[in-house]
């Protein structure tokens, strides 16, 4: 633990995720988080970390969620798109403080994913779509079952690349 206060954060608890990856990030350049509900489901590929250093310095799962976890997108259907915590990747030190600075202006201080859509739009100099989003930041080592790309027809994982998935039942669907 990061702390010996088990309730340190009170009504904020998934800022503890953040935490730990400023923990993380400390001792490695780079660092593969997976959420309780995410499990293995076959070995890692012998060119795992030359794939998932690929797209982007972040990655992290987009989800569909029925009511919009975000409020400053355009619209309502872009607002319920947002990266999950069941896997979480990053390859800079930096990137864990902005993510905790993003978590102390996002309106929603309840769950640590609102600081990765924050931060993700950042990146991308504003929310640019779906497509933009899976060249970047959607790990291909990751399966979720709500997805947002389940109707894109050209938008498909390679199954051989996939050996994590979601096997819980997040809040929200």
């Amino acid at each position: 633990m990061i702390d010996d206060n088990p309730d340190v954060y009170g009504r904020h608890a998934y800022r503890h995720k953040l935490e730990a990856f400023c923990c993380a990030m400390e001792d490695f350049d780079e660092i593969v988080f997976l959420d309780w509900d995410t499990k293995p489901n076959k070995e890692l590929p012998v060119d795992f970390w030359e794939n998932i250093n690929k797209k982007d310095i972040f990655q992290s799962s987009l989800w569909r969620y029925v009511h919009p976890k975000l409020k400053h997108r355009k619209s309502r259907a872009e607002n319920k798109c947002c990266p999950s915590g069941g896997l979480v990747y990053m390859r800079e030190k930096w990137i864990p403080k902005r993510l905790l600075e993003l978590h102390a202006t996002a309106p929603n201080k309840w769950s640590e994913e609102p600081s990765f859509a924050f931060f993700t739009d950042e990146l991308m100099d504003g929310w640019k779509g779906l497509r933009e989003y899976w060249k970047r930041f959607e790990p291909d080592c990751y399966s979720a079952r709500k997805t947002p790309y389940r109707f894109v027809e050209d938008l498909n994982k390679d199954e051989d690349k996939v050996c994590f998935t979601n096997k819980g039942k997040p809040w929200g669907f």
